[in-house]
C-alpha cells in the first residue's frame, strides 16, 4: 500500500501534473519506498490499457462550426435588466417615506418637536426615514440570499 501522503502527488505525476519541486520531492520517497514504486507502476500500465482500449470519440465534420455558432448565440442573448428590481424598491420607499408623513401627521407635528426638543427638519423627516429604512430592511431580509436574488439579478 501507498504512503497516504504521496498518494495524490503520484496521481498528479503519471498524469505529468506535478509541479517540479513536489516532483523532485516524490522522486526521491520513491527511491527509497517500494510499495509507492509498485503503485506508481501499476497506474502507468492502468493508463496504458486504458489508453489502448479507449478511442476519442468522432465527431461530426460540422461539429465546430454549429458549436460556435450556439457559444456565439449564448453570448448575445440580453443579460436580465435590473430595471424592474429597482422600480419596486423605489415604489417600495415611495409608499414607506408617504406612511411615515401620514404616522407623522396622526401623531402631530407638534408633539414631535416638543419630542425631539428642536423642531428642525431632522425632525420633519425622521418618521419617514425611520420607515424607509424599516421597509428596506424587510425587503432585503425576506429572501434567503438578500434582495438581488429575488429576481435572478446578474451580479
Amino acid at each position: 500500500m501507498a504512503c497516504p501522503e504521496f498518494d495524490s502527488w503520484i496521481l498528479e505525476s503519471v498524469e505529468g501534473a506535478l509541479p517540479g519541486g513536489d516532483q523532485s520531492r516524490l522522486d526521491r520517497h520513491l527511491e527509497s519506498c517500494g510499495d509507492c514504486r509498485a503503485f506508481r507502476e501499476s497506474l502507468g500500465i492502468l493508463d496504458t490499457a486504458l489508453t489502448a482500449q479507449l478511442r476519442p470519440p468522432s465527431l461530426p465534420v460540422d461539429f465546430r462550426r454549429r458549436l460556435m455558432r450556439r457559444v456565439s448565440a449564448a453570448a448575445r442573448e440580453k443579460t436580465p435588466s435590473m430595471l424592474p428590481e429597482l422600480l419596486d424598491f423605489a415604489g417600495i420607499a415611495a409608499v414607506a417615506v408617504a406612511g411615515g408623513f401620514l404616522l407623522q401627521s396622526l401623531v402631530g407635528l407638534a408633539a414631535a418637536r416638543r419630542l425631539f426638543d428642536g423642531g428642525n427638519a431632522v425632525v420633519v423627516w425622521a418618521a419617514p426615514a425611520a420607515c424607509a429604512a424599516l421597509c428596506a430592511w424587510f425587503a432585503l431580509g425576506t429572501c434567503p440570499d438578500g434582495w438581488r436574488q429575488r429576481k435572478n439579478w446578474p451580479m
